[in-house]
């Protein structure tokens, strides 16, 4: 049972509000060091800018550990855990305010009713936030910010180094952007591990789960499993034709780094479909345990 997006909001407000005076003011102090760091990035300050255009809320989640940063579907909330580096946090907050921007422009599904489009979407938006993250760093660099890059993050920056070296004219000023968005998409174990997350959730949505639920948002401090709550009914980006798919690759003050790209990334293999073995057996399970039975499924903020 999921409760309301105003009961969440209500929840939330009650755990700030028994946060101490001098917690909220480190908390406070902490953000601001945050995004100062980000600001010295072009992009990143465009979407600080942004945020307070938009009322987008960020605090410090004292009981994260193992997520660096969430965003809660619309609710213009983004957390970081205050046991991480500011200089990481400031990439995780660029990373999390890009899908903030993509929920506020209606990119993000809610809805399910079928599951390979639902993971295709989700791969999309993921891979459009590696996109900003990759462009967040390689500016950050270049302002001499000091930055412990996981191995994730140092392949999507190889990649996008390449696509700078090439520069092909279509790409011309967006070349980082795009060398960040393909690292997402060659990188088998992050489309997995989003392919999974989406599948799971279809299951347990469909009530055909073969495992006892596992809580995804459990040990933080603001998306604990009773707070889970309901969200409008939008069907997200769309990814049957070259426009609707490339329509997501708009940045602030840049321009869309997509839209010129000679393919279409609607229809090639690399971009849509290809699930591993595994998943594919499970999206066939799920397929024959609800078989004759159409569905359409209101996805929660998780």
């Amino acid at each position: 049972m999921f409760i309301k997006k105003e009961e969440w909001l209500n929840a939330i407000s009650g755990i700030i509000s028994v946060q101490t005076s001098e917690r909220i003011e480190f908390d406070n102090s902490r953000v601001n060091q945050i995004k100062d760091i980000l600001s010295l990035s072009q992009t990143g300050s465009d979407l600080l800018e942004w945020a307070d255009d938009n009322s987008v809320e960020i605090l410090l989640d004292n009981q994260s550990e193992n997520n660096i940063a969430y965003y809660v579907p619309r609710s213009g909330f983004i957390a970081l855990s205050a046991h991480v580096q500011n200089e990481k946090l400031a990439i995780a907050l660029g990373h999390e305010l890009r899908h903030a921007w993509q929920d506020f422009n209606g990119f993000i599904p809610t809805v399910l009713d079928n599951i390979k489009d639902y993971a295709n979407k989700i791969r999309l938006i993921e891979a459009d936030a590696a996109a900003i993250e990759t462009l967040i760093i390689f500016e950050l660099l270049n302002q001499g910010i000091k930055i412990d890059l996981n191995p994730r993050q140092k392949k999507y920056l190889k990649i996008a180094d390449q696509s700078l070296k090439q520069s092909p004219d279509y790409l011309k000023g967006h070349e980082v952007l795009w060398g960040g968005f393909c690292g997402f998409y060659s990188d088998s174990n992050a489309k997995d591990y989003y392919d999974s997350r989406c599948i799971y959730n279809s299951a347990l949505l469909l009530d055909v789960l073969q495992e006892k639920p596992t809580i995804i948002n459990s040990g933080t401090e603001y998306m604990a499993a009773n707070l889970e709550y309901e969200v409008d009914r939008k069907s997200g980006i769309g990814i049957k034709d070259f426009k609707t798919f490339t329509s997501i690759g708009e940045v602030i003050e840049q321009g869309n780094y997509l839209k010129n790209i000679p393919i279409d990334l609607s229809q090639d293999s690399q971009f849509i479909g290809n699930f591993s073995k595994s998943n594919e057996q499970e999206i066939a399970r799920i397929s024959q345990a609800i078989k004759g039975r159409g569905f359409s499924k209101t996805i929660p903020a998780f």
